[in-house]
Order: structure tokens, then sequence, then C-alpha cells
């Protein structure tokens, strides 16, 4: 026999916590469940899932893990990000070349290398982990390297500008023209009025944008 509706209300009375929500909704918190918004009515006469509905396939979702690049020059790459920026190596792994020429243009005895780079800074707000930049780095036999496929150039179709937040611009400012990397303005007030940034390109021909808060 099912139980009485008078049963039902004193057992969820006991094992439910009650918080109010608007248009008379509550929150149904079981031991070892989901909170879910729920009238009263509706957690008393909602019916057991049918059987044989199939169950509604999960949402779509993605997330950008990080910008990968690939280099034949990786030391002109990590003197950029590494030294002058201050990030931090943090994964360096080869890959099997054969099966890296399925998306790569390299040579069967080419060496690759897979290099995770992170940056991390401590600002008014706490310490703030950004996202991550990498690169696939080829080195053939023959010592070759081709031409970037996106020389130094203004932003075109296609192009990607990697905006960076930084600490020091002054001092990174000159140690980029020092290392002789090409820069498309000097650090100046942003529109916004909020920082200040510059636009250099990496060893890639990637356009990175560098900005400090005020």
């Amino acid at each position: 026999m099912f139980a009485s509706t008078r049963s039902i209300r004193s057992v969820v009375a006991s094992r439910v916590a009650r918080v109010s929500r608007p248009a008379g909704l509550v929150s149904i918190i079981m031991a070892g469940a989901v909170s879910m918004p729920y009238t009263l009515e509706a957690a008393e006469t909602a019916a057991p899932p049918t059987a044989g509905v199939a169950t509604p396939a999960p949402a779509v979702q993605s997330i950008l893990l990080r910008a990968v690049t690939v280099t034949y020059d990786v030391e002109r790459s990590l003197l950029f990000y590494r030294d002058i920026l201050g990030q931090e190596v943090v994964e360096d792994v080869p890959l099997e070349t054969e099966r890296a020429r399925a998306w790569l243009d390299c040579s069967p005895k080419a060496q690759v290398r897979h290099l995770i780079l992170r940056g991390t800074g401590e600002y008014p707000g706490g310490s703030i982990a950004g996202g991550r930049i990498s690169f696939i780095s080829v080195k053939e036999p023959d010592g070759r390297k081709p031409a970037p496929a996106h020389p130094n150039r203004r932003g075109s179709q296609g192009d990607t500008i990697l905006p960076h937040r930084v600490k020091g611009l002054d001092q990174i400012y000159a140690k980029l023209q020092a290392a002789g990397f090409e820069v498309l303005f000097a650090p100046r007030t942003s529109g916004t009025g909020l920082s200040r940034n510059m636009m250099v390109f990496d060893p890639n021909g990637n356009i990175v944008e560098l900005f400090e808060m005020k």
C-alpha cells in the first residue's frame, strides 16, 4: 500500500531542508541529493520517470585550454615568453613524429616537442593564473626553417592577437627593444583610461598585447 499524503508530509518535513524562494519555491535538499527548486505540490505529486523514455543528451560544452603555435625556433619563443615575460615552462615532452605528421608539416626524421608555459601574477585583487601559451617545436635534421606562415604584419583575416596582463610594462618594453622584437606601438594609456598597453610581434608573427592596470 502507498503511504498516505499525511505520512509523506511528515517524512519530507523530517528529512528535507526548506529555503524560501520567489513564487513559493523551496529548495529541497535530501541526504546525498542535489538541491533542486520545487513547489511543495510538485514535490508531493511528481510522477516517477516513464520507462523507456530516452535520457536527454548532455548540453554541448567547450573551453579553450591554451593557444598553441608551431615554431622552428623555440629558443627565440622562450626568450620572449619565459625570459622577458617571466612565464614558467611547466611541460616539455617529445611527441611521436609519425603520429604528429598527420597534422604537422615535417619530415619523418624531425624532432617534435610540445612545451607548455604558465604565467601568474600578484595583483590587488589577489593571485591570477591566466590561460597558457604552448609550442610545437620542430627541428629538422638538415636545420631548415620554413618562412613563417604569418610574417610580421598588422592584423588581417585569420590573424591572432594574444593579450597578456603584465606587471612592469616599461621594463618589459625595454627588454623587448633590446632583444630586437618589432614593437607596433610603445606603452601608452589605453582607450578606456584604466590601463597602459603596448603591442609587439612575438617571434612567430603573432600580435601580442601587453597591458598593465593603473
